[in-house]
């Protein structure tokens, strides 16, 4: 039977096809066609029963094959002659979703069988429920020869989904930054050629700033360069009030935060959740130099990096890097007069953040304790080292804290600086109770030497 010779997933293809009774009177001629055909039949798929080890590449798990993962390697001779011979009607698949022949073969490299659906008739343009074209699939699934050849065929550049959703966004998520040149090109085409697209969604003010955001996210800086010369704005926020400078810092990319500080972003505003772009740079950990570039360019703009925190956020920048134990940016902060007695709204200080995150990496917070107990002692205020009663902390007082990270430095520091050795935490305990149940020795002496005197 001629059938057995084509390639399988050509024959699962042609199987959605055949009516229910067909079906029945292939499975009948051969065993094969049975075990291949009658998930089909019945509406869902089972594995084939012997390995089929052209599809290896395709199936690693082992898992049932369907027609469409295959339509990428559609290249042989009889498969593509299939297409040319064939009927338009023979291609008018379309899923639950809407997704037509075209929609599946743009989202492979087999431009080959695009071309021969085009000819044939299939839209370049067809949309599924969710408004997506065959090039938005193109673009998701990074084909850029693909993408070339719909655009160079007629494909709508000015297409959006349903929820306005436009390519250019889609691009700069999933695509690279020659993608997104491409598809600039191609909408700056467009709109010198027909003047009623200059206000269209697609290459509006709104457009170009959410695609500069999803190509932060994607971390190409090649697109978000290109995007920014479009007409993007440094400064845009999303939904959420992030800025495009506080997205690139809380994602690391450190390079795009340059950029947009040399385009002039804006380093001032908070989002709703009362991040700036400092603090979000602390907690990624970014670098000293893009740290101590963002510290510049706020105090450039008029801000405040001492100020206190925004609404949403408990923590002031001090905050921010004493918990990260992050040394340059404490000392820079102290510098400026950053309040070393200011508490979190929970009642935290920075240096209780700092000791309590101390053993993440010891050397770094040794010394960024060390420097808020001389800050909080140049004050020359009352200062209150009591802990407030919050998991997982257990009250006491920083001394607690300091006796848990085993430094007999810091103990020593805050005995000096007069921290009362006798007050207890939620649990009764006394520093030196602490000190003895962690079994720190020298500290152990250290505070039952102060307990005496007093």
């Amino acid at each position: 039977m001629a059938l057995c010779l084509l390639p399988t997933e050509l024959i699962l293809y042609l199987g959605k096809f055949l009516s229910n009774s067909s079906l029945n009177a292939l499975m009948r001629t051969q065993k094969w066609f049975a075990q291949l055909l009658t998930p089909q039949l019945y509406g869902y798929q089972i594995s084939f029963r012997e390995p089929q080890e052209d599809f290896a590449e395709l199936d690693p798990y082992d898992l049932p094959l369907l027609w469409f993962h295959c339509v990428g390697r559609w290249h042989s001779d009889i498969i593509l002659s299939y297409f040319r011979t064939s009927l338009l009607r023979t291609f008018t698949y379309t899923d639950k979703f809407g997704h037509t022949l075209l929609h599946i073969v743009a989202g492979t490299a087999n431009t080959e069988l695009a071309q021969i659906l085009v000819r044939k008739g299939l839209n370049i343009n067809a949309k599924t429920l969710n408004g997506r074209t065959p090039l938005f699939e193109a673009v998701r699934s990074k084909q850029r020869e693909m993408m070339d050849y719909l655009l160079d065929t007629g494909a709508d550049v000015m297409a959006t989904e349903t929820n306005g959703h436009t390519l250019l966004e889609e691009t700069a998520l999933f695509g690279s930054g020659s993608m997104v040149q491409r598809l600039v090109d191609a909408l700056q085409q467009k709109q010198k050629l027909e003047d009623q697209y200059v206000n269209h969604e697609a290459v509006s003010q709104s457009s170009r700033d959410k695609a500069l955001h999803r190509a932060i996210y994607n971390g190409d800086s090649v697109s978000v360069r290109i995007l920014l010369d479009y007409g993007a704005n440094p400064s845009s926020a999303d939904g959420y009030g992030t800025t495009a400078l506080a997205s690139s810092a809380i994602h690391r990319r450190e390079n795009v935060i340059y950029m947009l500080l040399d385009r002039g972003a804006d380093p001032l505003p908070y989002d709703t959740l009362g991040r700036s772009a400092i603090t979000c740079a602390a907690d990624s950990r970014c670098s000293w130099d893009v740290v101590q570039t963002l510290f510049q360019a706020v105090l450039n703009a008029g801000g405040d990096i001492t100020a206190e925190p925004w609404p949403g956020n408990e923590y002031i920048p001090l905050h921010c890097f004493a918990k990260r134990g992050y040394l340059p940016a404490v000392k820079f902060l102290l510098s400026h007069k950053a309040n070393a007695l200011a508490r979190t709204q929970s009642g935290v200080t920075a240096l209780q953040l700092a000791l309590f995150c101390y053993s993440e990496d010891p050397s770094s917070y040794e010394e960024v304790c060390r420097l808020l107990i001389e800050a909080i002692n140049a004050a020359n205020d009352e200062y209150d080292h009591t802990l407030p009663p919050l998991e997982p902390l257990t009250g006491g007082t920083s001394l607690h804290l300091a006796v848990r990270t085993g430094s007999e430095t810091l103990v020593h520091t805050l005995l000096y600086s007069g921290v009362d050795v006798s007050a207890v935490d939620g649990e009764g305990r006394s520093a030196l109770d602490v000190a003895r149940l962690e079994g720190h020795d020298v500290i152990v002496k250290l505070l039952s030497e102060k307990v005496s005197l007093n």
